[in-house]
C-alpha cells in the first residue's frame, strides 16, 4: 500500500525528520500525504458520485418505508 502511494498521482509524499524537539519521536523520519490537483480532482468525482448514490437510496428507502 505505501509503495502504490508513494507512486500515485493522486497523493504526494513529504519526507521529515524531527529533531531538537524532546520527545520520544525526535530523530524519526515521518512521512505526510497530501493530495495532489488530480487527487482532489477524482475526490470530489468521487464525492459527487456517492452523493447521487445515496440521494438514490434515501428516496428509495423513504417510499419503502412509508408505503
Amino acid at each position: 500500500m505505501c509503495q502504490y502511494v508513494a507512486e500515485s498521482d493522486r497523493l504526494g509524499m513529504v519526507w521529515a525528520i524531527i529533531i531538537g524537539c524532546g520527545h520520544s519521536l525526535c530523530g524519526q523520519a515521518k512521512r505526510y500525504y497530501y493530495l495532489t490537483k488530480m487527487g482532489r480532482r477524482v475526490l470530489n468525482e468521487k464525492r459527487d458520485e456517492w452523493r447521487g448514490f445515496s440521494a438514490a437510496v434515501d428516496l428509495v428507502t423513504e417510499t419503502t418505508n412509508t408505503g
